[in-house]
């Protein structure tokens, strides 16, 4: 169905049709809801802590442990949807820059294979960076990404717990 075809058919119907379009739709889709919660009382700051909350409990579990690394079309999704319901690239790059600090913190937790993790956390800060640049707000997030990429290097540089081949020695 086109845009125009949905447009004519909801002309067609009166107000509580419309209401009981709304209402199915409601409980039909978690979507659906959120958007409809959101389009009826707008909290771009709530939606930010809604979305860093959702971050978090991908990352980890509520013990603070580490769950096991999430897909990047996931997180790319929470970033997509969040981008649709706020309009305000200050919020977004607060998201992708979130995003980036708890794939970091998350790395920096691990016990192992920590070498392995580097090419998403640099690729979640990569992503926040870009963004930033491209909306311009250098000014509000540069420093704060310009600290997380000064510790990712520096962990990187050092990973703590690296034993250079301690397995392979010979006891004689």
């Amino acid at each position: 169905m086109s845009k125009a075809s949905l447009r004519k058919a909801l002309k067609s119907m009166d107000k509580e049709e419309l209401i009981e379009v709304l209402s199915e739709l409601y409980d039909a889709r978690k979507e659906a809801k959120e958007y409809l919660d959101y389009w009826v009382s707008p909290d771009p700051d709530m939606a930010l802590e809604d979305n860093k909350a959702l971050i978090d409990k991908m990352f980890f579990y509520s013990t603070g442990k580490n769950r096991s690394q999430p897909a990047a079309n996931e997180l790319k999704r929470v970033v997509r949807y969040f981008s649709l319901l706020v309009f305000d690239s200050e919020k977004i790059a607060d998201l992708m820059i979130h995003i980036a600090e708890r794939q970091y913190v998350w790395a920096s937790q691990k016990t192992s294979g920590i070498l392995q993790t580097e090419t998403a956390v640099r690729r979640a800060y990569d992503n926040a960076r870009i963004y930033v640049e491209g909306a311009d707000l250098e000014s509000l997030f540069g420093l704060r990404l310009k600290r997380l990429i000064e510790s990712i290097d520096e962990f990187y540089r050092n990973p703590p717990g690296q034993r250079s081949g301690w397995w392979r020695r010979r006891r004689y």
